[in-house]
């Protein structure tokens, strides 16, 4: 909630050449677009640190609990990696899962199609293959009709040709 204090501490600021999330801080406020919202609304311009009043050497806003909320503990620094230690490898896999999954996409490598059974599309089921043959537009359409490969909408045969193996 703006009071009249925070409004005045904000024109303040502003005049100082602060920026909104350098007033932001300083008030607590929920965000910088609050801050930008409201300056807005009452007709400051905010000109944050461009008018040499903020910067690098400005000191950093005391945390303030006019918002009703505490201000976020600081950040951790992070570990120092040790010389003596070694990264962890990127690739947790392991060799043997990998191998299975490169086993699983390329399943249908020497895999042909059979002759089809061309089914029209009143016929096909959820387990005929869906590869559609000829013109949609022509009276001969057809699908190929023949059973479909586990978890697929098409036969072994044509999804050999649609889904290839990875480059190694």
């Amino acid at each position: 909630m703006w009071t009249e204090q925070t409004v005045e501490t904000l024109r303040k600021f502003a005049l100082e050449g602060r920026s909104a999330a350098w007033i932001a801080a300083a008030l607590g406020a929920p965000s910088r677009s609050a801050v930008i919202g409201k300056a807005n609304r009452i007709g400051i311009k905010l000109n944050g640190a461009r008018s040499g009043l903020g910067g690098e050497d400005a000191p950093a806003p005391a945390p303030a609990l006019c918002w009703g909320r505490a201000p976020p503990p600081a950040r951790k620094p992070r570990p120092q990696a040790r010389e003596d230690s070694v990264p962890r490898p990127r690739d947790r896999v392991p060799a043997v899962a990998r191998e299975k999954r490169r086993a699983g996409r390329s399943a249908f490598a020497h895999a042909v199609v059979e002759e089809m059974r061309r089914i029209g599309l009143a016929e096909i089921g959820e387990t005929e293959c869906r590869w559609p043959l000829g013109d949609p537009g022509q009276d001969d359409f057809a699908y190929c009709g023949l059973p479909v490969a586990r978890g697929r909408a098409y036969c072994a045969g044509h999804c050999r040709l649609i889904y290839r193996a990875p480059n190694p």
